[in-house]
């Protein structure tokens, strides 16, 4: 299973935002994360590499709201800030756009956060990020590439050879043209001589 609906749902948000309204996303809530129809799917979501989707699901979410998309509750929005940290400590950043380690909505989970919980999701976002400075500081160059005479050389005959096979064909093209010119107009004078 994969969160593609998810992605999907948030694109319809983002270009037609009068489409998909709050209820929508509530029921999304209602059967991913609470499990309202009893499939078991918050289980099944929380197990293994599953909890990778269930994380891209509330990112979703959470971007969702931070964005002023959806207008959720104050315990709603807390659940899932606390659901999704607990996440991405315990397992990981899943590595979708939405969960990078500097996505600005990290900023509303932790303010939605206990003091150590937020602490402890920030030690892994920062064990995530590139560190610039090693990146900007690494020499770059270019070498330059020398062709070895001889084989440079053997280029030039090959050449030579493919322009001259190009010549014949053109002049057995330009022959043939040329034939074909005097029979048309060979039938030509032939047909206006007999009609005359």
């Amino acid at each position: 299973m994969g969160s593609e609906f998810i992605e999907y749902l948030w694109g319809w948000q983002v270009t037609s935002p009068e489409i998909i309204t709050d209820q929508v996303w509530e029921e999304v809530k209602a059967v991913y994360v609470d499990d309202s129809l009893q499939l078991g799917l918050d289980e099944f979501l929380s197990n293994s590499h599953q909890q990778h989707v269930q994380t891209n699901i509330l990112a979703v979410m959470l971007v969702a709201i931070d964005k002023g998309f959806w207008d959720a509750d104050l315990a709603t929005q807390k659940q899932l800030a606390e659901q999704f940290a607990a996440n991405i400590i315990k397992k990981g950043i899943p590595g979708s756009g939405h969960t990078h380690a500097n996505h600005p909505m990290y900023d509303f989970v932790k303010s939605q956060l206990d003091a150590d919980t937020a602490e402890a999701l920030e030690a892994v976002l920062a064990r995530s990020r590139m560190q610039t400075s090693e990146l900007e500081s690494s020499p770059t160059h270019i070498q330059e590439l020398q062709l070895n005479q001889d084989d440079s050389q053997q280029n030039d005959k090959v050449d030579q050879g493919a322009d001259s096979n190009s010549n014949d064909k053109n002049l057995l093209w330009l022959w043939t043209l040329l034939a074909l010119s005097v029979i048309v107009a060979a039938g030509l004078w032939r047909g206006r001589k007999g009609a005359m």
